[in-house]
């Protein structure tokens, strides 16, 4: 009986705790990669599809793509803060203005919320 009660914790420890980060850490190696279709597919509900339907932008724009630092907050809802950030390498015609997306996404034991896109103006 203890035997099975450990082995049911260590379960339960690794899906609330280790695979958010893990899954998180797939999204970001299938971006870098630029797979953007394995990548959206660890997400849930991703319509529109903000990384497939777009992928051609983010060719011509820088991607980052980052785990943020797991806070206690993080920790105790089981999940792991991903920061998704383009700038586009050329400028809008006419112009030395930029256009900079910004997005949080949030991995659970589950799958990844998609993403709340942010599209800023820079100007150099």
């Amino acid at each position: 009986m203890l035997m099975l009660a450990t082995v049911l914790l260590a379960a339960a420890s690794y899906w609330l705790f280790v695979r958010p980060i893990s899954l998180a850490q797939k999204f970001i190696d299938k971006v870098a990669a630029k797979e953007y279709r394995q990548a959206e597919q660890l997400c849930i509900n991703s319509k529109p599809s903000f990384l497939v339907e777009q992928a051609e932008d983010w060719d011509n724009c820088e991607v980052e793509v980052k785990l943020v630092p797991r806070s206690w907050s993080d920790v105790l809802h089981f999940r792991q803060s991903i920061t998704f950030a383009a700038l586009r390498r050329e400028p809008i015609k006419g112009t030395n203005t930029y256009v900079t997306i910004r997005g949080d996404l949030i991995a659970g034991p589950m799958s990844i919320e998609p993403p709340r896109l942010y599209p800023t103006i820079v100007k150099h």
